[in-house]
């Protein structure tokens, strides 16, 4: 198998690290602008009832 162009993956390395965003939130306001601004992403209840719903669902 041939070997990865050092520049490209230089490249792709530089771009991973600029890859995720991350939004702060000032104060008690809230973020209507983003797509997350009910909080939801980050509720590890919310996110296992629907990867338990979604097991649930695709045996079916």
């Amino acid at each position: 198998m041939e070997k990865f162009p050092k520049k490209l993956a230089a490249k792709l390395s530089k771009r991973l690290e600029n890859a995720l965003r991350s939004l702060s939130k000032p104060g008690r306001l809230i973020d209507f602008s983003s797509n997350d601004y009910l909080g939801m992403a980050r509720n590890g209840e919310l996110e296992q009832n629907t990867l338990d719903l979604l097991k649930k669902y695709m045996k079916a």
